[in-house]
């Protein structure tokens, strides 16, 4: 019985990274709506947009997606997202929904 228990524990990975804190679901106001972030998909509500590459960058991270968006997203201390598009000029902040 402890074999297998310790056969099983050898199959769960032990290095998996933790979540970036931009990963969720968040409620930008009436105008932008709901997005959804992953490590890899940015969904502002109707498709998913691959995200190509994910810098830290101060105290948020630098995302370039493959639409030709970047972005910085912060999470503020208040738990809430400040979302700083690069072009064209956007800035917002959104509420954790998940």
């Amino acid at each position: 019985m402890i074999a297998a228990a310790l056969g099983l524990s050898a199959c769960v990975p032990h290095d998996q990274p933790a979540p970036y804190p931009f990963e969720g679901v968040w409620d930008c106001g009436d105008q932008r709506g709901v997005f959804t972030l992953t490590d890899r998909i940015y969904n502002p509500g109707g498709e998913e947009i691959e995200i190509l590459e994910v810098s830290a960058e101060g105290e948020g991270h630098f995302l370039r997606m493959v639409d030709g968006h970047e972005v910085l997203l912060t999470v503020i201390p208040d738990g809430r997202l400040h979302w700083q598009a690069l072009t064209p000029n956007d800035d917002f902040t959104c509420k954790p929904l998940r």
